[in-house]
């Protein structure tokens, strides 16, 4: 009984855009009594995480429970960074402002891991002559994508590589002839 009702404080749900809970539940391992996505220790969103887990206030609106992402909340020991332990029992609300930052994370990993997909494909698609949509298309059946379309994520690749190296305008030159 003291058990399950520990398990179910160490567990919170969040609302995040769905592809991206899509990508999490797909990309990182989940708890095997609870299924909450368990993101691994050192990860960038891990620590994110660790980092705005608080104890709830007294007047704290009760968080909300219709989420599509059910996150494990890390649980790490004094001993291991020197810093104090957050026991997840008792620090387990997230802010808004922890969500859309843990959004943020989610969303950082989630394009660097698509750019450095399809970038690392690109020599393969010139010598087998695959297009970059059927590469998005592969990318997206790996990770059970469906709420976001091919066509959004070929255009943003298209505007990281326009910022990356962006294309010159060609001037044009008068020729003024007496």
């Amino acid at each position: 009984m003291e058990r399950n009702k520990r398990l179910s404080k160490i567990v919170t749900t969040i609302h995040v855009e769905p592809y991206l809970a899509e990508y999490a539940s797909r990309k990182f391992n989940h708890h095997q009594e609870t299924g909450a996505v368990m993101f691994p220790p050192g990860s960038c969103v891990y620590c994110t995480v660790w980092e705005n887990m608080s104890r709830p206030r007294a007047n704290a609106a009760p968080q909300l429970e219709d989420g599509n992402l059910t996150i494990f909340l890390p649980s790490r020991r004094a001993g291991m960074d020197g810093g104090k332990w957050k026991d997840p029992a008792y620090f387990n609300y997230l802010s808004r402002r922890a969500v859309s930052e843990i959004e943020a994370e989610l969303r950082e990993v989630f394009n660097l891991d698509f750019r450095r997909t399809l970038m690392k494909n690109e020599r393969e698609a010139r010598e087998k002559k695959i297009t970059r949509l059927e590469m998005v298309e592969r990318f997206m059946q790996q990770y059970g994508l469906t709420s976001i379309t091919e066509d959004a994520l070929l255009k943003n690749y298209a505007r990281y590589v326009n910022r990356i190296s962006p294309q010159k305008k060609r001037r044009y030159k008068k020729n003024t002839r007496i």
